[in-house]
Formats: C-alpha cells, structure tokens, sequence
C-alpha cells in the first residue's frame, strides 16, 4: 500500500497475524478493511512490469501473436523488469526509489508512445476514439479518455494543459470534427500513459 507503511497499521496486521496462528485470511481482512488502506490510493510507484500491463490492459491492446509477446518481453528489458532475471532471491524491488529515475521514466514515455502510435506491429491498439466517447468537443474528448485510461478526473490545471495541447488552443467546449479527435488521440494517449496519473497506483 506504500514503501513506508503506518506503523500502527503494521502493529494491528501483526497482532491479527499472531492472534489467529498465522490465517492469512484474516491478516488480508485487516489489511483491506483499514481506513488506512483506502487512504493509500496513488502512494505506490507502478513497478515497469506493472505499468506495461496496466497500460495494455488499459489501451484495450490485441496482441496478435507469439511476435507480438516477444516484442513486449523485449520492451522489459529497457524497462528493466525482465521476469526471473533478477539474480538475488528477494527479487525485483517493489519501492519507488528502485524505479523513479531519469532512464526508468524516460522509457516509460517512450514506449507508452511507441504503444499509442501503433511502433509494435503486433500489437494493435485502437485510437479512433471519437466514436467510442460520443465526444463532441475537445474538452468532453479529453474527460472521456481520461476516464478510460486512468479511471479518475484530472485535476483543473493538468486538464486544461491537455485540453490546450489536444484541442491546438481550441476552447474546451469549441466543436470538433471525430476526425481531429482520432488524429489526436494517439497523443493524448501517450501524454496519459506517461503522467503521474498513470504511474501510481
């Protein structure tokens, strides 16, 4: 739920853990029922193996083959999450400090922008949005696909740089034709893939 959890939380996980001899049922029921759980949205730092997941998951992604599966493994080792390579038995570090770098995030963006601009030819990912959010005006388009990827309104001031950006200085609630919105999709897309939005969980 975080890389330094409330020592009070620790204690009551503990005590639940030797009061019933180690029933991890029980331990997991005192975890997800605390206040404190719930309150610990966005304070872990998505792992890369994570965040290429949930960004496949997310773009709704259709890997057609065994290439398309190898072209994926090989984006981990840029990421630098390959499964089973790492050497030490705790395996891979499950803290932010471990992953929140110039190298690791720069390889986040860009392949969360090879994925959106279709660079992996076996994995296909559907950017023609327009349709799917019924959205009319660059302001709406922006809300939906946000909603989509990242399941949570964007803060005022993050939207409106996105709005500007996706919309070329359009006002929010400015029409639009479904052909702009699909010609910019792919980069509103990347932008969210590549946003704190997406990198926390």
């Amino acid at each position: 739920m975080s890389d330094v959890p409330p020592p009070a939380l620790v204690d009551r996980v503990a005590a639940t853990f030797r009061s019933t001899d180690g029933d991890i049922k029980s331990v997991l029921r005192t975890l997800f029922t605390a206040d404190e759980f719930y309150a610990a949205a966005e304070s872990k730092l998505k792992r890369p193996y994570e965040w290429l997941v949930s960004a496949l998951r997310g773009l709704g992604a259709q890997i057609a083959n065994t290439d398309g599966l190898d072209q994926m493994l090989y984006s981990l080792y840029a990421l630098g999450q390959v499964p089973f390579e790492w050497e030490s038995p705790n395996g891979y570090p499950d803290v932010g400090v471990a992953w929140a770098n110039t190298n690791g995030l720069l390889n986040r963006w860009n392949y969360g922008a090879a994925l959106t601009l279709g660079w992996f030819d076996q994995v296909a990912i559907q950017t023609r949005l327009a349709g799917k959010t019924k959205a009319k005006n660059v302001g709406a388009f922006v809300d939906a696909v946000a909603a989509m990827l990242v399941q949570r309104p964007l803060d005022p001031a993050d939207r409106a740089r996105l709005v500007s950006h996706v919309g070329e200085g359009r006002a929010a609630d400015a029409p639009v034709a479904a052909w702009f919105l699909n010609r910019k999709a792919p980069e509103l897309l990347a932008l969210l893939l590549g946003s704190p939005y997406f990198q926390w969980r």
